[in-house]
């Protein structure tokens, strides 16, 4: 039987064992699939699906969105040239052609390749993202209640990669922050001598 579903093959597929580490390889693109990240033997390929998507890269189909994983499997693409500035500010991107939406990945960059995780197969291209997060005041400052200190709430977004981590500094002290990623929202509690 696995002779006759290895025959069944298009060129550039590959049948991937459930229970096996599982790879495919091209010139400008690596999958690579641990055991038991899938939940049963299936065939997939990398293909490219458009050539020059980005300034970075082409836009790779890699797998088949209907076959779910279990955890975390490794891509790694192919970066056409890159200022070295630019580096540190590479990511991998999944996009959903149905939503017209892109979802950042992350990634880490090395001799021209950028290496990155996710759990979905399905669309993927590499980016540089420059623009920085937009903070936009959206309280101001409380009356002191018995049951409500004063704070002040900011709305924090960011038009692709996300925002990796922060610090809230008032007048050079750090300050406890509150972060409500559901409403993008962070609050930050105003210490008694800054009423």
């Amino acid at each position: 039987r696995k002779q006759k579903q290895e025959q069944e093959l298009k060129a550039g597929e590959k049948l991937l064992k459930y229970n096996q580490v599982n790879s495919i390889r091209t010139e400008d693109c690596n999958l690579f699939i641990p055991e038991n990240r899938i939940y049963g033997d299936a065939v997939a390929s990398i293909t490219t699906k458009e050539e020059g998507f980005t300034t970075y890269s082409d836009l790779k189909h890699i797998g088949d969105e209907l076959i779910p994983l279990n955890d975390y499997v490794l891509v790694k693409m192919s970066v056409d040239s890159v200022p070295e500035h630019l580096q540190d500010k590479l990511v991998g991107v999944r996009y959903a052609p149905s939503r017209k939406r892109s979802y950042a990945m992350g990634g880490d960059f090395k001799m021209g390749w950028l290496t990155f995780r996710t759990k979905q197969f399905g669309y993927y291209y590499v980016q540089v993202d420059t623009i920085a997060p937009v903070i936009k005041l959206t309280s101001k400052l409380s009356q002191k209640t018995a049951s409500m200190p004063d704070f002040v709430r900011f709305k924090v977004t960011d038009d692709l990669s996300g925002i990796d981590h922060y610090n809230a500094y008032l007048n050079g002290n750090w300050v406890l922050t509150k972060w409500d990623p559901k409403r993008a929202r962070m609050e930050v509690e105003l210490p008694e001598k800054y009423i």
